[in-house]
């Protein structure tokens, strides 16, 4: 997934597939690091930043957590 996200950097849905495997595998860093190529594209899902408000908790990224949520809450 991680090279075909990264051949097709517009694809929402292999992003999107990539971020949750990487959440699976416990890699956050790199889960929050795709979440952040992915909510620059259009077709942005917006349950991606509630994703990353949780994750950004976990790291303990409290100013990142909040605007993340006020993002999903604004969409």
């Amino acid at each position: 997934m991680r090279e075909h996200f990264a051949a097709h950097p517009d694809d929402v849905t292999e992003g999107v597939m990539l971020c949750e495997a990487q959440i699976a595998a416990g890699n956050t860093a790199e889960a929050l690091a795709t979440i952040g190529r992915i909510e620059g594209l259009k077709d942005c899902p917006t349950y991606i930043f509630y994703l990353k408000a949780q994750l950004c908790l976990q790291q303990q990224q409290w100013e990142e957590s909040w605007n993340a949520v006020r993002r999903y809450a604004d969409l």
